[in-house]
């Protein structure tokens, strides 16, 4: 039997890297296509073709409205940032592309006999997690599991550095402080090795802060810089800032370096040399730095940690380069942070010894090290309950962020009415305990309950987070034996029959193809966040008719709940209210367009008619005080006049 080979891919938002794990048990970075480590994490949309990486990024100076990157940053949405050749792709699918053009690279070098572990940044929620493995099933992919970046890249740093043996386990406890500022997100996570045990203590971190971020201040800082000596030149289009930030980005890598440079840009006949220093740089960018100072700090904190307790610190990602980052670090914990192993590649590494572990639970290498990795909650999990007191809506904590997974709660909810068949819960994730600043998970419907079921019947219900931070909800009835079913549906998540369409699209030869195809199924996949959003808690299903069953309906046993008499009045509202039809994302772009014409008009219609006036009854005062002016005006205006004098 050929040897399963174990991979670790790292989805970054800017670059993306492959590792495997080779015979004698060393990890290898696997070069792309075109012989190099790193493969740009660019997608362009041209002619048809889904085309991935360095080419795709040349493209977007000339092309950047087909063009799509740091869709990373977007994950857990239900569309893209912007446009790709004015359509609104899923994030999903963008990463999709980028997975199946890593997934060849792979078959290029090794056989096809491989599993991946996909590593994702420790502060993704749920949502961002399972759009990824979305993505990973879209590209072909065949996924092992997914794994904190933070984690993959202590292991990777372990066997580089020596402080696992050769067994893999570590020679002494080692307490690690993983600072991991990528292109485009940024994580800070307190691990601690002992043996063949690694354990996250505390995590934290951004989706929205990378070095892109960096980018963006050198870009604008040229810019204006720009536009103060030549205020009179064009504007710029889409394509000169794509081709600015390139330049920003530039500058920022040789910022690394050496301690000025220079951003040269020509726009319309107009040019201008900007020369930059390290420490301009740093003044501009101050904020952003001091934001992952603080998030390092309060890490540290609620690890129950101090700097003297910490031995190493790892920095992972290419934006930790910037020498701003490790003197920064350097003054805060008066240690000197490691950089004996490539940024961009320990991720991908870590991500490989990681998938080697679990290749070893499937029985599918025997002779690997037995490791045990414990993560934690990025998020609080939590449902929608109503206080009794105050009949407001609240966020009832289920699993405390930061929480040792694998976690499993049990709560337990009583039906409202006799012959009930259904109760809904509302699943949230975050920090706030009112629901409406906390972010929506989906919504777990217990269905088809036995009939007969008396009024004040408990269902007891599981909610469990697995070790990758993936959410599971079961449901059974106490003293009646049977499991309830449970449907979860997600919000912001693409349906089964949705992904299999969209993998049709991402691993066709060819690309796109036909844009009639893509249309209608990203009109169709818009159309499926609706049900989370426009749900009621308590009917069966919004818009159906002549159903018979019950109203589905919440209510924890022992916690919060609505009293009958709201709850019941709640109920008739809603089950006597008559329902506007749905109206789909596209129907509801096209209304906010026309209103946004129609305030348009108003506006100028107003600014016409008031200058109009202004303009008559400065013609009206004047000819008070001149009457002799009178007899050059319209004889409109003279009637006017005579009417005012009589």
């Amino acid at each position: 039997m050929a040897r399963m080979h174990p991979v670790g891919i790292d989805l970054g938002t800017t670059q993306s890297v492959i590792a495997y794990v080779n015979a004698e048990g060393n990890t290898e970075i696997l070069l792309n296509s075109e012989e190099e480590t790193l493969t740009p994490s660019v997608v362009l949309i041209d002619k048809g073709k889904a085309v991935v990486g360095k080419r795709a990024l040349e493209a977007s100076i000339n092309l950047s409205g087909q063009v799509a990157e740091c869709a990373k940053r977007d994950m857990g949405l239900s569309s893209y940032s912007r446009t790709v050749g004015n359509r609104l792709l899923p994030p999903e699918v963008i990463q999709g592309f980028i997975l199946r053009q890593l997934r060849n690279d792979i078959l290029l070098r090794l056989n096809d006999n491989f599993q991946v572990v996909i590593a994702v940044p420790a502060y993704f929620d749920e949502k961002r997690r399972q759009a990824t493995i979305d993505a990973a099933k879209m590209s072909g992919l065949e996924v092992l599991d997914i794994v904190n970046e933070p984690t993959a890249a202590a292991l990777a740093f372990g066997q580089t550095l020596g402080y696992l043996n050769a067994c893999g386990a570590a020679k002494q406890k080692t307490n690690a402080l993983v600072y991991d500022l990528g292109g485009g997100t940024f994580d800070v996570t307190v691990v601690q090795l002992d043996g063949l045990r690694v354990t996250t203590l505390a995590t934290d971190g951004d989706v929205r802060l990378g070095g892109y971020d960096w980018d963006l201040r050198l870009s604008e800082h040229a810019k204006q810089r720009f536009i103060e000596k030549h205020p009179n030149c064009k504007q710029f289009d889409s394509d000169f800032e794509f081709h600015l930030r390139r330049l920003a980005e530039q500058a920022k890598h040789e910022l690394s370096e050496s301690a000025i440079t220079r951003i040269v840009m020509n726009h319309d006949g107009c040019s201008l040399d900007v020369e930059l220093s390290r420490q301009q740089f740093k003044e501009i960018s101050a904020d952003l730095l001091e934001r992952t100072a603080f998030t390092t700090q309060q890490t540290l904190r609620e690890a129950g940690l101090n700097w003297s307790n910490i031995d190493r610190i790892l920095l992972v990602g290419g934006s930790t380069r910037m020498p701003m980052v490790r003197e920064m670090l350097s003054n805060l914990s008066g240690l000197s942070p490691e950089t004996t192993i490539h940024p961009d590649e320990a991720v991908a590494r870590g991500a490989a010894i990681f998938a080697v572990s679990k290749l070893r639970e499937k029985g599918l290498a025997a002779d690997a090290p037995n490791l045990r990795i414990t993560d934690v909650a990025s998020h609080s999990l939590g449902i929608e309950g109503i206080d009794e007191r105050t009949l407001r809506k609240e966020n009832i904590s289920l699993i405390a962020r930061n929480s040792s997974l694998p976690k499993e709660v049990v709560r337990e909810f009583v039906t409202k009415e006799d012959d009930q068949n259904n109760v809904l819960v509302r699943l949230l994730e975050g920090e706030s305990s009112q629901p409406e600043h906390c972010s929506e998970l989906g919504r777990a419907r217990i269905k088809n309950l036995p009939r007969g079921l008396q009024k004040g019947t408990k269902v007891k219900v599981v909610y469990r987070l697995d070790s990758n931070g993936r959410l599971s909800v079961n449901a059974n009835i106490p003293g009646v034996g049977s499991a309830a079913q449970i449907d979860l549906q997600r919000v912001k998540s693409i349906t089964n029959s949705r992904l299999d369409s969209w993998k049709k699209i991402v691993c066709r030869d060819g690309g796109l193809v036909n844009y009639d195809d893509i249309d209608r199924l990203i009109e169709s996949t818009l159309n499926d966040y609706e049900p989370a959003a426009t749900d009621s808690p308590y009917l069966e299903k919004p818009g159906l008719q002549n159903i018979k069953s019950k109203e589905a309906t919440l209510e924890p046993a022992i916690q919060s709940g609505a009293p009958k008499a709201a709850s019941d009045g709640l109920k008739r509202t809603v089950r006597d209210h008559k329902r506007a039809n749905a109206v789909g994302p596209m129907q509801t772009l096209d209304l906010i367009n026309r209103r946004r014409q129609l305030k348009k008009m108003f506006f100028i219609l107003g600014h016409v008619i008031f200058s109009l006036v202004g303009i008559i009854a400065g013609i009206l005062m004047l000819c008070w005080f001149r009457p002799e002016l009178q007899e050059n005006l319209p004889n409109w205006l003279q009637e006017i006049m005579g009417e005012g004098s009589r």
